[in-house]
């Protein structure tokens, strides 16, 4: 079962950002770490005459991987397909969470395409909004989707202050994925009532397990009057 392990090594940063650039490419997670070790040892030898020693097979991988452009272009869509993903998700909980009439995939469909009329990303490029792209972006981000909904609800909720603690300090990064992890046990358990056949929004052994070790943190919304 995939689960982020949290070593406090100073690399568990990178490794929830692996997840939720790469949620379905483990070889990709790989060089991602394999990149930050580098730059991180690189920086602490930023005389430009101190020696750090890599791995031939991790060399071999760096070599024959994406470059730099490339990988900037992949992390730029990975965002936007990241954050569609998160925000379906959280609206679906949302629902659930204010008591709203049969929470459902169909419906956050409905309500993001309302919403995405009109605003842009940081590229300036129209926000997703076909209701296939948006289906292929939930499932190709079905295993990171907790993390990126708790990434977005930061946003219009905020839960840690100010936003660039969400994973620059270990009290945002704690807060941040324990609510990732209580929408990640939503998901895996809520079974939309019209789903045929009845499963729950993302099944459990596609989603990745945040350790045991982070206690869930629910944020509460007001209910539908």
């Amino acid at each position: 079962m995939n689960e982020i392990r949290l070593l406090g090594d100073g690399k568990d940063v990178a490794r929830i950002t692996a997840w939720m650039y790469y949620p379905r490419n483990e070889e990709l997670r790989q060089l991602h770490m394999e990149r930050f070790e580098i730059r991180d040892a690189l920086s602490e030898a930023s005389d430009g005459s101190t020696f750090i020693q890599v791995k031939s097979d991790t060399l071999l991988r760096l070599l024959g991987g994406p470059g730099r452009n490339e990988i900037a272009e992949m992390q730029v869509e990975a965002v936007k397909q990241g954050t569609a993903a998160g925000d379906l998700l959280h609206l679906i909980y949302q629902m659930h969470q204010r008591g709203a009439d049969e929470p459902s995939l169909g419906k956050a469909l409905k309500e993001y395409q309302a919403f995405s009329l009109g605003p842009r990303y940081g590229d300036k490029t129209p926000l997703k909004r076909a209701e296939q792209t948006l289906r292929d972006c939930f499932e190709a981000f079905a295993p990171a989707a907790h993390l990126w909904a708790a990434f977005r609800l930061n946003g219009p909720f905020p839960y840690v202050d100010p936003p660039g603690d969400l994973l620059g300090t270990a009290e945002g990064r704690d807060r941040f994925l324990g609510v990732a992890k209580a929408l990640g046990e939503f998901a895996t358990t809520f079974i939309p009532k019209r789903t045929r056949p009845a499963k729950p929004v993302i099944d459990p052994l596609t989603l990745v397990r945040i350790a045991d070790s982070v206690p869930a943190m629910r944020l509460t919304f007001k209910e539908v009057p």
